[in-house]
């Protein structure tokens, strides 16, 4: 399958993990209101500290190791074994912590805890870098989009008032572990399942404890704020910062899509030193990635006055200049998936990529534990910010004499130019007077159309080598 179908799928797939929570965001919002989505939203930020555990480096790992299994279903259901023998270990001990912990530090979240373990089950179940890693997409997209539009119904017909806050956690939990449960069943198609602990103390501990650094560290500065906020400020203000989160974490899903397709490629590219091809396929994906990360980027900032009130309603304003001040981690999330997945990861620069992610967490938790108390979500929201453009920075230290980062800004920045056009129309349609609906559609179309424009004319005569790179996204996996 080509890598252009791949990137759909996967950012199906990934988006769709989160597009529940985001498009039932209006009726969500305000049903249960800023008090019920904050405690959502931080009871699983704390089952999903449980769940990297259980999962430690696997997603990246098991991607990249079944990636050079190749087309050898022997090879695959070894290494599965191995690696599935490890997680399974993992996760009994961490559901046991799990558990008392509810019984020890739950408290008045005990209930909504107690629900989120169908989250936990999810994590612990997690094949999903197995087909990632066969470039087998079609799969979890197809589970995950049944899954989805199943329990938007429950939701709708269930969901009634701020009491169902307990009903709307178990709809998403029970979700997210039926989507991994039935992933299950289409293994023996591609792999012979072998469950024994034989392989625990084998060779992949290092590798997946090295891997799983990065995985914490990125929890630190994403899902980690939550708990901060919620102690330090209160559990109304980690409404307001998981609504903007969750906006711009769909964007960056989409950016991660395109990561997570390159990255095995990638691997293979390496593996036989195809490096000129590498390079062609490295400078496509970047085109791609800055051409949806600065038009997403602007986007949020032109629209978020009227997309705010439109979708969550009144009693969410303060989103509005927070959903701006977050909107560049889209531009830097995307460069950073970007260098590790076509640089890092393909070329087991793993230390490289421990020590950036790491560092962008320790820049978090600084700015966080200085701001969150005088500024609420605002302050963690600039500590994710600047963790992010650290993360970004220090990642394109690292791979300066593999590639021309300046010539790579220069391109960057002309994006960026580009994208200043998306604010333009957004001053002329707000003074039409329509309403809140037709001038976010007005924005968008408006914006998104100059902006197209302006990107085409660019490549059209600025970048006319990238044509002929384009047929490496469409081309047939070869080897």
């Amino acid at each position: 399958m080509n890598l252009l179908k791949n990137f759909f799928y996967n950012m199906g797939y990934q988006v769709m993990i989160l597009v529940v929570p985001l498009i039932l965001a209006p009726y969500i919002s305000r049903t249960v209101g800023p008090d019920g989505v904050g405690t959502y939203s931080y009871t699983y930020s704390i089952v999903t500290l449980f769940g990297l555990f259980a999962n430690l480096g696997m997603a990246k790992y098991g991607n990249r190791e079944m990636a050079r299994c190749g087309g050898s279903r022997e090879k695959r259901s070894r290494v599965f074994a191995e690696l599935i023998s490890v997680k399974i270990s993992c996760s009994v001990i961490v559901l046991a912590v799990y558990l008392c912990y509810i019984r020890l530090f739950g408290g008045e979240y005990t209930q909504a805890l107690t629900l989120q373990i169908f989250n936990l089950l999810s994590f612990m179940l997690d094949i999903s870098w197995v087909f990632w890693g066969m470039q087998e997409f079609r799969v979890t997209t197809a589970v995950c989009a049944v899954m989805n539009v199943s329990s938007v119904f429950f939701i709708f017909g269930l969901v009634q008032s701020e009491a169902d806050i307990g009903v709307y956690i178990l709809i998403l939990a029970v979700r997210a572990f039926l989507i991994q449960l039935t992933v299950w069943f289409f293994l023996p198609r591609y792999l012979d399942i072998r469950l024994t602990l034989r392989h625990i103390g084998r060779r992949h501990w290092k590798s997946l404890l090295l891997l799983f650094f990065p995985v914490f560290a990125k929890y630190l500065y994403s899902m980690m704020d939550r708990i901060m906020i919620g102690n330090m400020v209160g559990i109304t203000e980690v409404g307001y910062y998981e609504n903007v989160q969750s906006i711009t974490l769909t964007a960056v899903t989409v950016l991660l899509a395109a990561g997570d397709v390159v990255m095995p490629r990638m691997t293979a590219l390496y593996e036989t030193n195809q490096r000129e091809r590498a390079g062609r396929l490295f400078l496509a994906v970047f085109h791609l990635i800055s051409f949806l990360a600065v038009g997403m980027t602007y986007g949020f900032i032109a629209v978020a006055d009227v997309f705010i009130p439109l979708f969550y309603g009144e009693q969410f304003r303060s989103c509005i200049r927070l959903l701006q001040m977050i909107a560049p981690v889209i531009l830097f999330s995307g460069y950073s998936d970007l260098i590790r997945n076509v640089f890092l990861l393909p070329r087991y620069m793993d230390k490289q990529y421990v020590i950036a992610l790491m560092g962008g967490a320790a820049v978090n938790f600084i700015i966080n534990y200085s701001l969150i108390g005088r500024m609420g979500s605002a302050g963690a929201i600039i500590g994710t910010v600047c963790a992010e453009a650290f993360v970004m920075v220090l990642q394109a230290w690292f791979i300066k004499d593999e590639l021309e980062l300046f010539s790579f800004l220069k391109k960057a920045l002309l994006y960026c130019a580009a994208g200043i056009v998306i604010l333009l129309p957004s001053f002329l349609v707000e003074r039409l007077g329509l309403s809140l609906f037709l001038t976010a559609v007005l924005d968008i179309l408006a914006g998104g159309s100059l902006y197209a424009a302006c990107v085409f004319l660019y490549i059209r005569y600025g970048e006319r080598e990238l044509f002929e790179t384009m047929g490496q996204l469409a081309a047939k996996k070869r080897g």
